[in-house]
């Protein structure tokens, strides 16, 4: 957990980054990252996905996402008075992995969407050529084939891996102890995860 207080901020910036990416992919199951930070937007434990877009709109939040090549990323920024809520619901984004067939059809064709908006899908190609000397934004976003062959066991197997990966917590801007006890709750921190502060 890397945290800034800062305390002229009236909010607060968090963002959970796990170094499981594009690279990490089975070359069979390309695109299976990207497909788990969309469908994690898909519901909770207990909400399903209007309620998560209501509670983020009616508290001014946008919790942002995105799969480089070696990570998949979570971020929001929000008034330090709604802290609480948006951890939390975000906690439980991630945490959910109960997806039933119709969400996943659903979000893989989003996801092909998105393949076929792109000039180039093709994941070798991508590697071969647009990843070197590059920074690590380019995603392996999948195919139509890579993508039929994701199951809901490959995807629980999957994500299972991500959250139990060396994640970093970063936290910045005008928090409480409370948030910093909550953040390391929710997360499920042990003690070998480390707490550093800057003085920058």
């Amino acid at each position: 957990l890397f945290k800034r207080y800062i305390p002229s901020s009236n909010t607060i910036s968090f963002a959970i980054v796990f170094p499981v990416g594009a690279t990490n992919e089975p070359t069979d199951l390309n695109g299976i990252t990207h497909l788990i930070e969309h469908l994690s937007f898909k519901k909770t434990s207990a909400l399903a996905q209007t309620q998560i877009y209501d509670i983020c709109e009616s508290n001014g939040v946008n919790i942002y996402a995105r799969t480089t090549q070696n990570s998949i990323e979570y971020h929001f920024v929000c008034r330090k008075n709604v802290f609480a809520t948006i951890v939390s619901l975000l906690a439980d984004m991630l945490h959910c992995c109960d997806y039933d067939e119709a969400e996943i059809s659903t979000e893989k064709n989003i996801v092909l969407n998105e393949c076929l908006q792109r000039e180039n899908t093709n994941s070798e190609e991508i590697i071969k050529n647009r990843w070197i000397n590059k920074s690590y934004q380019n995603e392996i976003l999948g195919s139509a084939k890579t993508l039929s062959n994701i199951t809901a066991k490959h995807i629980l197997d999957y994500k299972k891996s991500i959250l139990s990966s060396d994640f970093l917590i970063i936290l910045l801007g005008n928090y409480a102890e409370d948030d910093v006890c909550l953040v390391e709750k929710l997360f499920s921190f042990t003690k070998k995860n480390r707490i550093l502060n800057t003085v920058e």
